[in-house]
């Protein structure tokens, strides 16, 4: 009998470690991916960054929806809070990484490991992809399970130079969007985790070219 007492404490005890050792997680490591500065903008400045959008991130994940196209636009809402209008591609990128960071993104890489991406983008048009993984948890949701029912594929979109890009909701240069990809059954395309911590940024000589134009 005492034996058949503790089974459903022993099962409360596994689905608790389940679910909350990997969402720990997500609180305690990547340490390295907040040690970073994007070119003028410093560590500091960063971290100002990183300690307003968890301020933001504290009351954010009960307005996130299930809804992929919902997730997106309360992402782009939060940064352009975060950003406030700095048209610096410097600090649009600092500002992107915060916030994702805020809620215990892991990021990956820019633009898939592809060289040069802001010289290819600046010459070709498109968008540099920032790529990040998320515990969906962080977001307000429950799903304990499997990891890669858990995993969310989040890419902060920065618009290059030119009007390269018509979406439903068209961009232009200096413009950061989010792509939230919430699990599905079939996992996402695994995304190689790139040798930087952080997130690259264009040389001095590109950077107005990907700079948000003011009116």
């Amino acid at each position: 009998m005492k034996v058949r007492k503790w089974i459903p404490l022993a099962i409360v005890l596994g689905l608790a470690t389940v679910y909350g050792a990997p969402l720990l997680l997500t609180y305690i490591t990547n340490g390295e991916q907040d040690e970073c500065s994007f070119g003028p903008v410093s560590n500091a400045q960063y971290r100002d960054y990183l300690r307003r959008a968890k301020e933001l991130s504290s009351i954010a994940p009960s307005s996130f929806s299930s809804n992929n196209k919902e997730a997106q636009a309360r992402f782009n809402e939060l940064f352009e809070r975060l950003i406030d209008g700095n048209p610096s591609v410097y600090e649009r990128v600092a500002a992107s990484h915060a916030l994702l960071r805020s809620f215990g993104a892991q990021y990956r890489n820019t633009s898939d490991i592809r060289p040069d991406p802001y010289g290819t983008v600046a010459a070709k048009g498109g968008v540099v992809r920032f790529n990040y993984y998320l515990d969906i948890n962080r977001l307000g949701f429950f799903q304990p399970f499997q990891f890669f029912m858990r995993q969310v594929w989040i890419i902060a979109n920065l618009t290059g130079p030119g009007d390269f890009y018509r979406g439903l909701e068209p961009s232009v240069a200096g413009d950061i969007r989010f792509t939230v990809n919430y699990p599905a059954f079939e996992p996402h395309p695994s995304i190689d985790r790139a040798p930087e911590p952080c997130p690259l940024v264009p040389s001095q000589a590109l950077s107005g070219s990907f700079s948000r134009a003011t009116k």
